[in-house]
């Protein structure tokens, strides 16, 4: 058993110091076949995008003939065992997208993922069900459709899916607040775009001005902040770290196949 099917990336949290081993979908960008325990994961721009379709295929796969600074043909006379042993020498494979007719600009390019790929899909989709554990009431943010955000009193009786979360970008100005005799912290436009996020709970919704006041958690603090707006430079509610469908261990696993005449025999398991 070459242990394919529990193929998982391993997460280095900085912080925390921490590697956690989380379900990913690698293996759906590789190909195999059930004859070898090889798989081969390419990496160029763009051709994991190419999707499935048996009767649209318009491109396939296949070895160069010649040897290119990625590619050394001799490889494919070779056992996987005698040319992966040396490190430096690991990358000597590569496809070729052939297209198999004239593709039209706008047109996709599809492939035919082979049929031990179209088995396994038919028989995920007749058999799938939930693994233990997993969240029943799981939405994807980008399918949740609730145009405000809910405040932590809301939530308390009326909580969001558990993959859901508020994030928020950071960046306020403190004033002086003079009714109060204090110091208010009041969102600002961000001087550069960022992906960059800190959590963040939602106080106080203000509808009139769709804005909120939201309490984000930085790393040696928490800051309170006003007129923060539901956007991507203010506040909103986004997946949890690993929890989108495609980390479930339910989630659709196998590889592309190899076709049966670009396997070389060597590579075929004893």
């Amino acid at each position: 058993k070459d242990g394919r099917e529990s193929l998982k990336i391993e997460h280095v949290y900085k912080d925390k110091k921490e590697t956690k081993a989380q379900e990913d979908l690698i293996i759906n960008y590789s190909f195999g076949h059930r004859d070898s325990t090889i798989l081969l994961t390419p990496y160029g721009a763009m051709v994991n995008y190419i999707n499935h379709h048996r009767e649209r295929a318009n491109v396939k796969v296949q070895f160069p003939s010649v040897e290119l600074v990625a590619h050394k043909p001799e490889w494919l006379l070779k056992s996987p065992t005698d040319f992966l042993q040396h490190a430096h020498e690991k990358i000597g494979l590569s496809f070729d997208y052939v297209a198999l007719r004239d593709i039209q600009g706008g047109e996709e390019v599809f492939m035919d993922y082979g049929d031990e790929w179209i088995e396994a899909w038919e028989q995920h989709v007749e058999e799938w069900t939930p693994s233990q554990g997993e969240m029943e009431d799981y939405t994807h943010s980008s399918e949740w459709t609730e145009s405000y955000l809910r405040t932590l009193k809301e939530l308390s009786t009326n909580p969001y899916p558990a993959n859901l979360i508020t994030l928020c970008t950071v960046s306020y100005q403190q004033y002086d607040d003079n009714d109060a005799d204090e110091r208010i912290n009041v969102w600002i436009p961000v001087a550069q775009p960022t992906v960059k996020r800190k959590y963040c709970d939602v106080l106080e919704r203000d509808e009139d001005n769709d804005t909120y006041t939201v309490r984000i958690y930085t790393k040696n603090e928490t800051v309170v902040v006003q007129d923060v707006p539901h956007s991507s430079e203010g506040v909103e509610l986004l997946d949890q770290l690993h929890s989108a469908d495609w980390h479930l261990a339910s989630a659709f696993r196998h590889y592309i196949q190899i076709p049966d005449d670009l396997l070389p025999k060597v590579w075929k398991n004893k």
